[in-house]
């Protein structure tokens, strides 16, 4: 989602929910929906919603690692930094792991969580 005016990030998470709530058996869908949702909710700076739906998303598939990065965010601005290093390393975990996965456990070292030996 490209960043966007308060207005159209609140339109996107509307159109999210409602996908959401059509039902589908699909978990892999759902993980997107919920996951496009939550970029859309930290866009909105709305970390508890960006981090329940990256939750959500990582739960219905755990190779969404887009979520996982996604739900890493929110809880750092929440000062959940245990969360922080777990979905950063469910990210990690990913055949492909983004970038921006490791650079996250990176920063939470360097605040000190995690020693530098284990971020590597």
């Amino acid at each position: 989602m490209k960043l966007g005016t308060p207005f159209h990030c609140r339109q996107a998470a509307a159109c999210y929910t409602q996908a959401l709530a059509q039902g589908l058996s699909d978990p892999k869908a759902n993980s997107v929906f919920h996951a496009n949702r939550a970029q859309a909710h930290l866009q909105l700076r709305n970390w508890g919603k960006a981090l329940a739906d990256g939750r959500a998303a990582v739960e219905l598939h755990p190779g969404n690692v887009k979520a996982a990065f996604r739900a890493a965010k929110a809880a750092a601005q929440l000062g959940k930094h245990d969360e922080v290093l777990h979905m950063c390393s469910i990210g990690l975990q990913s055949a492909y792991p983004m970038r921006h996965v490791h650079a996250s456990r990176v920063r939470a070292s360097d605040i000190g969580i995690l020693s530098t030996r284990e971020c590597r």
